[in-house]
């Protein structure tokens, strides 16, 4: 349930950075109003975090005296949601940040969906030399709608191990993103295909920026033939080392 409401959750602050961008007075309105919900959602967790840890202090104090209502990962779960969404407001009012904060988000994220997907889920965050995670930018979301597309509608239906790779490298004029999976490839017939909504914000995002910047993140997006003989897609990012990611 915490997971759908998640997803939810992402579509729609998704639409919010989308209208941001776009100026529109009121869409600026109804992404106020949809915050305040999202606020008031999660005062409501954060208590009920407050709840459990006062029943760990109580179990601790006597551990015959209170029995635990709930299953010891629940705690962590909640704690995890909540932090995913308070990121993601922060997340859809900046345009961009830092390497380091969106892979922190990045990570939150793939723990909450590890609880799900189990032990053939491995996710591998790979940084090369030369790149320095506090010192990097790019557009708010840009590894994060990929990993998050990739998870839903590639790797949660799969069968046997289900492998999600996200490889930053140093290149000679800028810094490259990709985001890799074993999930069988982009399929428009899929019934998990979903509606790409995540991608056209990205893609939106960068369309903008590039127009203010000499030098233009590239994007690529294919399906790719994996070792074993499966197949994967894989998002490519370059991002250029002198680009000003400021709408002036």
């Amino acid at each position: 349930m915490l997971l759908a409401f998640e997803v939810v959750l992402f579509g729609g602050l998704a639409f919010m950075f989308f209208c941001i961008l776009r100026n529109q007075d009121s869409m600026l309105k109804t992404m106020r109003e949809e915050h305040g919900a999202i606020l008031s959602t999660l005062a409501k967790l954060e208590k009920r975090i407050a709840t459990l840890q006062q029943l760990e202090a109580s179990i601790a104090i006597n551990p015959l005296a209170v029995q635990p209502p709930y299953p010891p990962e629940e705690k962590q779960e909640l704690s995890s949601l909540v932090k995913l969404m308070r990121r993601n407001l922060e997340l859809a009012e900046q345009l961009c940040v830092t390497l380091a904060e969106e892979l922190d988000f990045v990570k939150t994220y793939i723990d909450l969906e590890r609880r799900s997907l189990g032990i053939t889920f491995h996710p591998m965050i790979e940084i090369g030399e030369g790149v320095n995670p506090e010192q990097v930018q790019l557009p708010s979301m840009l590894i994060q709608i990929p990993v998050e597309n990739a998870v839903k509608h590639a790797l949660k239906e799969k069968e046997g191990e289900r492998n999600l790779w996200i490889i930053i490298a140093r290149q000679a004029n800028g810094i490259s993103i990709q985001i890799r999976d074993n999930g069988g490839g982009y399929r428009p017939n899929s019934r998990n295909r979903g509606t790409g909504t995540g991608m056209k914000v990205i893609m939106q995002t960068i369309q903008i920026l590039n127009m203010k910047n000499k030098e233009t993140i590239d994007v690529a997006i294919h399906n790719v033939s994996l070792s074993n003989g499966e197949i994967g897609c894989e998002v490519t990012f370059l991002l250029p080392d002198k680009y000003d990611y400021r709408i002036k």
